[in-house]
């Protein structure tokens, strides 16, 4: 039987919009494709009254977080927070971001011990991370 990993998927940018695509299809693919099993969580700012407790309450292996610019210094802040409540939790940062401006993404780490740019694919990561994700 293969290990489950528990994963939350995310979106703390607090724009009205539709349910961002980017971690559902993150979600699918892992669901279709995936080296492991998963147990796997979508957590919109949009749509919950509090996603802090939310992923919390959830204790994640691994949070992957979706980014804009004009929000990162509040996506640092709810990263700060999460790593309180979940400190073993690998978090991870991704979105636009994260792709464009990955040495400050790194930077942060004081914020968030084990925080990850996140400059390659997802499924990448999967592959490559055999020292975070168990064999």
């Amino acid at each position: 039987m293969k290990p489950i990993i528990k994963i939350c998927l995310f979106n703390p940018i607090p724009v009205n919009s539709y349910p961002p695509l980017n971690l559902t299809y993150l979600a699918s693919y892992l669901r279709e494709y995936g080296k492991y099993d998963y147990e796997i969580k979508l957590v919109d700012s949009n749509f919950s009254d509090s996603p802090v407790k939310e992923i919390v309450d959830f204790q994640p292996d691994i949070i992957g977080f979706t980014s804009l610019s004009s929000y990162s210094l509040e996506i640092y802040d709810k990263a700060k927070l999460i790593r309180k409540e979940c400190p073993d939790a690998l978090l991870i940062c991704g979105g636009v971001h994260a792709t464009i401006n990955p040495g400050e993404v790194e930077l942060s780490r004081s914020a968030a011990a084990r925080w990850r740019p996140f400059q390659h694919s997802f499924f990448t990561f999967q592959a490559s991370n055999s020292s975070i994700l168990p064999p």
